[in-house]
């Protein structure tokens, strides 16, 4: 019986995104629009390109399958666009004045700046604003608004009717008066919308370091290519030691062979697991990346402590830089960001 194999390769070209300071309704695709609103009149300061970035992408390719890839985490495709931050290390090193670019391996803002540090969990707003990594408030600030909007640009015909598909995100986002002030001004140059949980009202607020699972014997070590088996004394993981996944930890100590050996501070991360198949049936082991590992039949004291990995509270989807934006007690401004989908 012959089988033909047949591949299809649909490339994401189109997917922009773009923000606006201000109510001007220009739209070039890919770039920031950006201006000052101050004593109520609008002016235009500069054009700069944006970008979504890797780890948006990664977000994006794991939101899009979730379940149905079984090596996908939840704790990625859960998360939603939902935070918006700016900061003052958008500029080109040696003249700060001069928007600097944005790589694609960019996963956030450089000099994050904090936009509140006054508000108390009683004041009204106090929900808009949200922690960084370490837990310090007022780093964050949820969306306005996100409107869908028609895609002019690409127009299509049924029986002879003309329409424009709903392909444009247009989010807002506000910088009040009280807003980055700093001691008296900021002087912003870049800017990012995060993912993140949607039901947690403050991501970097919440514990985001990884915990042991647990500990158990190694009784053997396989070498296989760069990677390396380790088959751990039990035929049921989840009731020995606890949960364990793709995407966790391995460090182990006491191997007769150092290379079987890993640290703490070096820790590996799991890229296959087998759990057991119960009562002496089949044993169950981790595979992870150790090009120095060799083979080796383990004695008592060989131990494998398992790591859950660590939750990243936000995740950068997009990030754009801009000549310098002084922003002062009396200076309100509006960011429009579209992504263009």
């Amino acid at each position: 019986m012959s089988q033909e194999i047949i591949t299809l390769t649909d490339k994401y070209r189109t997917l922009k995104d773009r923000v606006s300071i201000g109510s001007n309704n220009l739209r070039p695709r890919g770039e920031v629009s950006i201006f000052e609103r101050h004593n109520g009149k609008l002016r235009s300061l500069t054009d700069k390109p944006n970008m979504i970035v890797f780890s948006g992408r990664e977000w994006l390719l794991r939101r899009a399958f979730g379940s149905a890839w079984d090596q996908n985490n939840s704790d990625i495709y859960d998360k939603v666009i939902k935070w918006f931050g700016v900061g003052n290390g958008g500029g080109e090193a040696g003249n700060p004045l001069q928007a600097g670019a944005t790589a694609g391996s960019d996963t956030g803002l450089v000099s994050p700046v904090r936009l509140r540090d006054d508000l108390v969990i009683t004041d009204p707003g106090y929900a808009l604003y949200a922690s960084n990594y370490l837990g310090d408030y007022g780093y964050y600030k949820t969306f306005s608004s996100v409107i869908i909007r028609e895609d002019r640009g690409n127009p299509y015909a049924v029986d002879g009717v003309t329409y424009y598909p709903p392909l444009i995100a247009e989010i807002r986002i506000e910088l009040s008066s009280d807003d980055a002030n700093g001691d008296s001004y900021e002087d912003l140059n870049e800017a990012c919308l995060f993912v993140a949980d949607p039901d947690v009202t403050d991501p970097g607020g919440e514990s985001s370091s990884g915990g042991a699972i647990g500990n158990i014997d190694v009784t053997k070590i396989t070498k296989d290519g760069d990677y390396a088996i380790y088959y751990l004394d039990t035929y049921d993981l989840a009731t020995d030691v606890g949960t364990v996944n793709v995407g966790d930890y391995l460090w182990v100590t006491g191997a007769t062979n150092i290379g079987n050996n890993i640290t703490e501070a070096n820790e590996r991360m799991i890229v296959d697991i087998y759990t057991g198949e119960g009562p002496a049936v089949r044993q169950a082991y981790v595979v992870v990346e150790n090009s120095s590992a060799v083979d080796e039949t383990c004695g008592a004291s060989v131990t494998g402590y398992l790591v859950s990995k660590t939750i990243t509270p936000y995740i950068c989807f997009s990030r754009c830089s801009f000549s310098s934006i002084r922003k002062v007690v009396d200076r309100e401004i509006c960011f429009l960001w579209r992504i263009y989908f």
